[in-house]
């Protein structure tokens, strides 16, 4: 089933429509997960717009960002360099195949891709201190339960939420 499911998102990004999408303006996101005491946790962190040197609202979501120009048709390299910036953790460089992609959306003229990450496929310690990223204030990443991610998901996000429950009652591997 996962071998099927990992063929499948492989002859998905690869095929000439996501290939022209990616050509295009697209956001990679990481849905980081784990089990804590049994119970299913999502990293996530507050964002606030920055707009005329003022602080927005901020809204909780998953960490991610914009392609560059070094990550050219490659949403995985997006997802690591982003992963990086914005938690502190690095995917880790294994023999493992790459994440699955948990749910695409068209977005405000761009693709955004999400990207379902065990925690264990990552390395490193979570980001301690407030950064200023382009024009945004990204506020510590903090691991949140599925109740809470359920509640405060920024919408544009929220069509992840059907996917995140089925992972919940799934429960953690054995």
């Amino acid at each position: 089933m996962h071998t099927q499911l990992l063929e499948r998102e492989v002859a998905l990004i690869q095929s000439p429509d996501l290939q022209f999408l990616l050509d295009n303006e697209y956001y990679a996101s990481a849905v980081i997960y784990r089990w804590l005491r049994g119970r299913l946790a999502f990293l996530l962190m507050q964002t606030a717009p920055v707009f005329n040197g003022q602080v927005g609202d901020p809204r909780w979501q998953f960490p991610g960002g914009m392609k560059t120009f070094g990550d050219t048709r490659n949403p995985f390299r997006t997802l690591s360099r982003e992963l990086k910036e914005e938690t502190g953790l690095s995917l880790r460089q294994t023999n493992r195949p790459d994440p699955e992609i948990l749910g695409m959306q068209q977005y405000d003229k761009h693709l955004r891709l999400f990207f379902l990450v065990p925690r264990t496929s990552c390395e490193g310690i979570v980001r301690m201190e407030v950064k200023r990223d382009n024009n945004s204030v990204l506020y510590l990443p903090e691991w949140k339960n599925y109740e809470f991610v359920g509640r405060n998901l920024w919408e544009s996000q929220n069509f992840l939420l059907p996917k995140l429950r089925e992972i919940k009652l799934r429960g953690p591997c054995r």
